[in-house]
């Protein structure tokens, strides 16, 4: 079981740009097959600007905007993918048991004791 405070997800660190695609299957002669990839498109690495010596002049141009406020989410990262070890489980069946118990109810008038 997580709690809300700890079961903030880390987000993954993908370059700005990044487009990613996932697919669940691949074609064969005998059909769809499960086959479960991720694919990233990074855009290219686009050379660094040198820092302006002026510091003002750098702290305006290094600004980034805060998060939109529907987005913010003060709570700590608690939890990280993993993305090295991530598999997909087909569940095949599932089976429960279950003990059932009655449940008795009893009526009175108030005031009635009933012992």
């Amino acid at each position: 079981m997580l709690f809300h405070h700890a079961a903030r997800v880390q987000e993954l660190e993908l370059p700005p740009g990044t487009e990613l695609s996932a697919h669940t299957s691949t074609s064969t002669e005998e059909g769809p097959e499960a086959d479960y990839w991720v694919w990233e498109d990074v855009p290219p690495e686009k050379p660094q600007p040198e820092a302006p010596d002026d510091p003002i002049l750098a702290s305006i141009l290094t600004f980034s905007a805060p998060p939109i406020e529907s987005e913010y989410d003060d709570r700590q990262p608690t939890l990280q993918l993993d993305i090295g070890t991530v598999e997909v489980h087909e569940i095949k069946a599932v089976a429960f048991t279950s003990d059932a118990h009655p449940v008795r109810r009893h009526r009175s008038t108030k005031g009635d004791t009933p012992f």
